[in-house]
């Protein structure tokens, strides 16, 4: 099973991608690492209220994890299941190829937590 976090699975939302992939450069997190505490939070801060604007502007399609991403992430990876998070809208599907594709629900929702039974089974449950 592959586990991630999703956002790179919303291939359409070509803004944030490239956004994601300056701010995880090793300069901005060097950067990051070195600046005074309240000058960071600040900058942390600014960015979340930034981050709170554009999702609300970016039509559904745009902020949706796509089929084909989740379709090649598993095939290079050779997953029989893929996890992952982010839309916060849940689905457990096949995808082509046969892996099993299980997104979690946005915190709060009936099915927002995975995890391993005892006998290594998958439970999908609330996080209560």
């Amino acid at each position: 099973m592959l586990c991630v976090h999703g956002d790179t699975l919303c291939t359409r939302d070509t803004g944030y991608l490239r956004l994601r992939s300056v701010l995880r450069t090793g300069s901005v997190r060097w950067l990051g690492a070195h600046l005074p505490l309240a000058v960071s939070s600040a900058i942390g801060r600014r960015l979340r209220r930034a981050s709170v604007h554009a999702i609300a502007a970016k039509l559904p399609d745009e902020k949706t994890v796509q089929r084909a991403a989740a379709e090649l992430l598993a095939t290079t990876h050779r997953a029989d299941a893929l996890l992952c998070g982010h839309a916060h809208a849940f689905r457990d599907e096949r995808l082509d190829g046969g892996a099993r594709w299980i997104v979690l629900d946005a915190f709060g929702g009936g099915r927002d937590v995975a995890r391993l039974g005892s006998g290594g089974e998958l439970e999908l449950g609330p996080s209560s």
